[in-house]
């Protein structure tokens, strides 16, 4: 009953139907009572075929016979002792010594020691223990021999509750989760480790070696006058974070739309020929996509062969720099994610279903950094993503290449926002983050650690609603909270960046900018408000057409 309910309300978490949930209903109701139906009919039956033979007086003065339901496994097949011993050694050899050996050769001695341990106690409980002992001897006919009836009296409830304690320590449930745990935190540490090692043979993958992604239709006849409530109160971003671009015009001081740094993060994962549209579009000119100078730089620096990937966007005439990181496009930057919030997100899980699960929070950055420095190869730590973008910033700040910018900042979405706020924080660089994950509980594992005082002195975080991977590290001490229209079944639906970039520029307003016509075709947000004597679809359809005039790759 309690599975039945829980699928049905998963089937309307998903928003499925009335029909569909009471097909579920029927369904489920029929598995339930059919085999209960089945099972009392032949009850029944066998019920007749005793009382029709038990009509004889001597069977009358014992009582009656006496009808008794017994369970028992049977091990159908046995195999030969050599297979159990090839496989034996099989598991050993490429599940435990290999790995073991090459985590060695990899200098890897850390990860190396606890994986020996680890293994050797899973080798004693996997062949030493009680269930491999009655694995052989756990049903009722093979143990039957051990009990003499005339002597023991043994019963068939003696029997039935020995193959009920045999069944359960053959086929422990506790046992079967903890090792596939093992297995599962085994292989990302060991995806992890392999990674590290074959950084350095492996180039960052840019935009351009990229398959082509979906058009960016920007529109300037259109616009939003922003909603009439109070969200959001850091649309307008002052102190520490001008951007002084408006319209292609040099502004010094003046306040910068948050929708500005939204749209620059998600040009980091754009070509430079399609920057060159977008940021004309969105700026009216003045801001340009910096790619010799980064290229030059990581050349220089001998920081190629790290799959992070950033740009940097100047605005030559008011010495102005952006940087912007990535967010999560290749495997590395997934096992980059892992590696620097996989331990946060355990930890926080574990608090938050332990009850006063609070009281643990300012202990965690401790355990953190006591599990980093067991585990973490001194490898992984001079190839993690933030190192590098920590030295260009640092590099920019100083005046690489001749240009002096006297403003710098640096943004990004999701693994880019969580990346960049580490920077920030390192480099004391005001930062804009959107749906990155926070470096605040994961702070002393980083080289140099962050304090708290840098990471809310220098970094702020747009949250949206039900993004749960944003919710990873803790929040800093400046953050904006922002609602999310997707489904509710959506479960990663409110962690997109074009989704916050839409939420931006309908709620606070496009203040001049253009209105991208995804916000309303793909992820549902109104029309914008026209300006002009097109209507929104005839516009978007223009849009479209001019951008596959310039941009035939693109698929359609």
């Amino acid at each position: 009953i309690l599975g039945t309910l829980l699928f049905i309300g998963v089937l309307v978490w998903m928003e499925m139907g009335v029909a569909i949930y009471l097909l579920a209903a029927i369904i489920a109701l029929l598995c339930c009572v059919v085999p209960l139906f089945r099972n009392s009919r032949e009850m029944l039956k066998l019920y007749d075929e005793l009382k029709e033979n038990n009509d004889d007086e001597e069977d009358n003065e014992r009582g009656g016979k006496t009808m008794m339901n017994v369970w028992e496994r049977v091990i159908i097949s046995e195999p030969k002792p050599w297979l159990c011993y090839a496989c034996v050694a099989f598991e050993i050899a490429f599940f435990f010594i290999w790995p073991f050996i090459s985590m060695l050769v990899q200098k890897n001695y850390p990860i190396a020691g606890v994986f020996f341990v680890l293994g050797f106690f899973n080798f004693l409980w996997r062949y030493f223990d009680a269930s491999s002992v009655l694995s052989k001897y756990g049903t009722i006919s093979d143990a039957a021999e051990l009990f003499h009836e005339e002597s023991d009296g043994v019963t068939h409830a003696r029997r039935y509750r020995f193959s009920q304690i045999v069944g359960g320590i053959i086929n422990n449930t506790g046992r079967r989760v903890w090792t596939w745990i093992f297995v599962f935190v085994f292989l990302v540490v060991w995806f992890m480790m392999s990674a590290s090692q074959t950084q350095s043979e492996t180039a960052t993958i840019t935009a351009e070696q990229r398959g082509p992604r979906p058009p960016i239709l920007l529109l300037n006849d259109f616009y939003y006058p922003g909603a009439n409530t109070l969200a959001y109160p850091t649309c307008k971003l002052t102190k520490g974070f001008e951007l002084p671009i408006v319209s292609g015009q040099s502004a010094k001081n003046v306040s910068s739309d948050l929708g500005d740094y939204a749209f620059l993060s998600a040009m980091a994962y754009e070509k430079e020929s399609i920057n060159q549209y977008t940021l004309q579009k969105w700026f009216g000119g003045g801001v340009i996509d910096e790619v010799d100078y980064v290229n030059k730089w990581r050349e220089e620096s001998g920081t190629q062969s790290n799959p992070v990937y950033f740009k940097l966007f100047s605005a030559p005439e008011v010495d102005t720099a952006i940087v912007s990181v990535r967010g999560s496009e290749t495997m590395f930057d997934w096992l980059s994610n892992l590696h620097l919030w996989f331990a946060s997100g355990v930890a926080q899980t574990v608090k938050w279903l332990t009850p006063f699960g609070w009281i643990w929070t300012p202990i965690i950055p401790d355990l953190l950094e006591v599990v980093n420095g067991v585990v973490e190869s001194q490898k992984l730590k001079e190839q993690g993503y933030y190192v590098v973008t920590s030295q260009f910033v640092n590099a920019v700040r100083a005046g690489y290449g001749g240009a002096n910018y006297t403003n710098v900042f640096i943004t990004g979405a999701s693994l880019g926002g969580g990346v960049a706020m580490i920077s920030g924080a390192q480099t004391r660089t005001p930062t804009i983050s959107i749906s990155g994950p926070g470096p605040i509980l994961p702070r002393k594992i980083f080289h140099p650690p962050l304090t708290v005082e840098s990471i809310d002195s220098n970094v702020y975080n747009f949250i949206p609603e039900r993004d749960y991977i944003a919710r990873l590290g803790g929040r800093p001490m400046f953050y904006q909270n922002a609602m999310c229209i997707a489904s509710n079944n959506n479960l990663f639906g409110c962690h997109s960046m074009w989704r916050s970039f839409c939420e931006i520029n309908y709620r606070c307003g496009s203040n001049g900018r253009p209105v991208a016509c995804r916000c309303v075709e793909r992820f549902g947000y109104p029309k914008p408000i026209q300006n002009g004597t097109r209507t929104f679809e005839e516009a978007c359809a223009a849009a479209n057409e001019t951008w596959y005039d310039m941009f035939p790759d693109v698929p359609n």
